[in-house]
């Protein structure tokens, strides 16, 4: 059964609460975004990051948690039940670069270290981040550079769990 025919099934019932419809919806697609990040990405595998200082075996999406904390939304229209699935606020800033993939462009700038006393009594060339406060102030400038992000697309949903959608939907309409 294709989703089309779900969908014009789905409009043809009347009488039945289309809330509780909306909600297992919600379920099972929350359900199988995070089985995307359990993966790392399905139907085909994320490529991992780049990063030279990336600790091996750490997941791309998953480090900070922030990727994997998303929410769903659900609007009731002419054409039926829409869930719209889109990541939190924690992740806003990022997530559509990591979802589509993309090139960030990162200019020169000016960085500012400080050594510390022992350092320049002994000549090591030791420095931390200064504010502007510090004495013993170093200015670097770093060279423009570019940062190329492969695409992960996690807010998908894989043709596998469609039969899963179904079932839950049809569950919900016997009750």
């Amino acid at each position: 059964m294709s989703l089309e025919e779900i969908e014009n099934n789905l409009k043809n019932l009347k009488g039945l609460d289309l809330k509780r419809i909306a909600n297992a919806l919600e379920t099972q697609a929350i359900r199988s975004v995070m089985q995307n990040f359990e993966d790392e990405g399905r139907p085909v595998k994320w490529i991992p990051s780049q990063k030279k200082k990336k600790v091996s075996g750490s997941k791309t999406l998953t480090d900070s948690g922030d990727m994997s904390k998303i929410q769903a939304q659900t609007e009731f229209g002419q054409s039926g039940i829409e869930v719209t699935i889109m990541p939190g606020p924690l992740a806003a800033a990022y997530s559509r670069i990591q979802h589509e993939g993309g090139v960030i462009n990162v200019p020169s700038r000016t960085l500012r270290f400080r050594q510390r006393k022992e350092d320049v009594a002994s000549g090591s060339r030791r420095r931390v981040f200064a504010g502007r406060k510090h004495k013993r102030v170093v200015e670097q400038t770093s060279k423009a550079h570019t940062i190329t992000i492969q695409a992960r697309p996690y807010l998908v949903i894989p043709e596998e769990d469609y039969p899963d959608i179904l079932n839950a939907v049809i569950s919900v309409i016997n009750l």
